[in-house]
């Protein structure tokens, strides 16, 4: 069978974002990069909200039929809407004038009219979810159905599990997909389908569509030819891609009498007309002088579920799993590693036994706890102290002794090669060339937190567990091991003697 449609609900709002992307997708769709282990997991935890949703809906019809069998899949939706005893169809199937959507949830009313529900891992409501329910009403109502409602089914922000009959929430989006419907939606399937029968692609200049609202899947392919040192590494810039294209191509290009800096870029600029870093060491031995023995060089990594398991937890919030933690007790002291990784096969609550284990940890006293972007490691111990009561005061007494090794970063130090990122993987390559996290098997926060999810979920073959533990404890340990490096460079720079 001839292909019956260019379009799904998906490309549609890709589309709206970007045509490059739409085009990509259906001409050139080998140019996107694959998932990552952070991405597929998000992709996993939405469909399995999805079957969750469903049981919502006793009764309800499963179209099975999949990607490859839609004309089957269409015939299937047809025959359930023609059965009255079955209250509502799950991925129902429907193809209208080269637009095909499945719906994640279909209900049928008594007065044979029928309500949409739109699906999402979200805990809210946003504005493109609007275009994704257009669409399918759209096509909903061409294949002739009476549409009475159209729904988001979305995460209750204030679910506590084990509460489940609270677990979603239905923000009703009726209005707005009929407006869309109305004024938008004919023009822009217009405009799409001119778009996909032409032989060139799109020029489309790169912008704030590349990575919102998600990081798009040809980005590598439409970022590959951007040169180092372009405006485009303007930090936290709104105005960077006007610069690039219309004014400056290369921040050392820059005029500041006609661009107005912030004190970072302005770092920027100075930066990319020499080799040397722009450096200011007074306020780096500020910084450092502050610090009082023991030190703690701390990181965590956690998981967080959309459907958590344990009582009392809300989704996604952050559950430490693990830490590493490089300590020096005295100037004088070796430097000591300790770790934590949660034992799966513990019938312990994990929130506990990690808390116990920064209670062992800590009895060494408190001098200065070093992070590196300590707002993530404050928030996880705060979060673990609401749910561990017996070690709240020890945990909160914690997070008073922070100190930000990002900071230097962001106020005192810049080097053109950390391409406008202050993040541990820019900055440490500068420092240590050799100390790279290429050699490990997980190698970024993203991957290590998908691994952790599966391991406490028990999804991990049996076999591959122990090989799991030590890849997951490698990369930790290489998280403090690099902040202990950038210090001791940073305390050699400026002559600090800590006691």
């Amino acid at each position: 069978m001839p292909k019956a449609y260019q379009l799904t609900k998906s490309k549609y709002c890709k589309g709206l974002n970007c045509p490059k992307a739409l085009y990509l997708s259906v001409h050139q769709s080998n140019l996107a990069t694959p998932p990552g282990p952070a991405q597929q997991l998000r992709f996993d935890e939405g469909t399995e909200v999805g079957i969750l949703a469903q049981k919502e809906f006793v009764g309800g019809v499963l179209i099975e039929e999949d990607h490859t069998q839609l004309a089957q899949a269409v015939e299937a939706t047809q025959t359930c809407i023609g059965d009255k005893s079955i209250p509502a169809i799950f991925e129902a199937t429907f193809i209208h004038d080269g637009v095909l959507c499945r719906v994640d949830i279909l209900k049928r009313n008594p007065d044979d009219s029928w309500d949409i529900y739109e699906v999402k891992s979200t805990k809210e409501a946003k504005e493109e979810h609007e275009d994704d329910v257009a669409i399918q009403l759209w096509v909903l109502e061409h294949c002739g159905l009476k549409v009475r409602n159209v729904f988001l089914k979305h995460i209750n922000p204030e679910f506590i599990c084990p509460n489940w009959n609270e677990y979603f929430m239905d923000t009703d989006l009726t209005d707005a997909a009929r407006f869309k419907v109305l004024k938008e939606v004919d023009s822009f399937l217009s405009k799409q389908k001119l778009l996909l029968s032409q032989a060139e692609m799109p020029d489309v200049h790169l912008g704030s569509q590349c990575g919102n609202p998600y990081v798009c899947e040809f980005k590598d392919y439409c970022w590959k030819d951007v040169p180092a040192g372009s405006s485009l590494e303007l930090y936290r810039s709104k105005k960077k891609y006007d610069i690039y294209y219309n004014q400056y191509e290369f921040i050392h290009e820059i005029d500041p009498k006609q661009i107005k800096l912030t004190e970072f870029q302005n770092r920027q600029w100075l930066a990319s007309k020499q080799d040397e870093p722009i450096v200011n060491l007074e306020g780096i031995r500020k910084e450092l002088l502050k610090l009082q023995f023991p030190l703690y060089f701390i990181d965590f990594e956690t998981v967080a579920f959309a459907i958590p398991f344990l009582d009392g937890m809300k989704s996604y919030q952050r559950l430490p799993v693990q830490w590493s933690c490089h300590l020096m007790i005295s100037p004088e002291s070796e430097v000591e590693h300790i770790e934590y990784l949660v034992d799966v096969d513990s019938s312990d609550d994990p929130r506990v036994a990690c808390a116990k284990s920064l209670d062992r940890l800590f009895q060494r006293g408190f001098g200065t706890l070093i992070a590196y972007h300590q707002s993530f490691e404050i928030g996880v111990l705060n979060e673990l102290a609401d749910q561990v009561p017996e070690f709240e005061e020890i945990l909160r007494e914690s997070v008073k002794n922070f100190w930000d090794l990002e900071q230097i970063f962001q106020k005192s130090y810049y080097h053109q090669d950390m391409a406008g990122s202050c993040s541990i993987k820019s900055v440490l390559p500068h420092f240590a060339p050799e100390l790279s996290y290429k050699d490990l098997e997980v190698q970024d926060g993203g991957s290590a937190e998908a691994t952790l999810n599966k391991m406490v979920r028990g999804l991990l073959p049996a076999d591959e567990v122990q090989a799991r533990r030590h890849q997951l404890l490698k990369y930790c340990k290489r998280d403090t091991e690099a902040m202990l490096v950038i210090l001791e460079n940073l305390l050699d720079l400026t002559k600090v003697k800590l006691s």
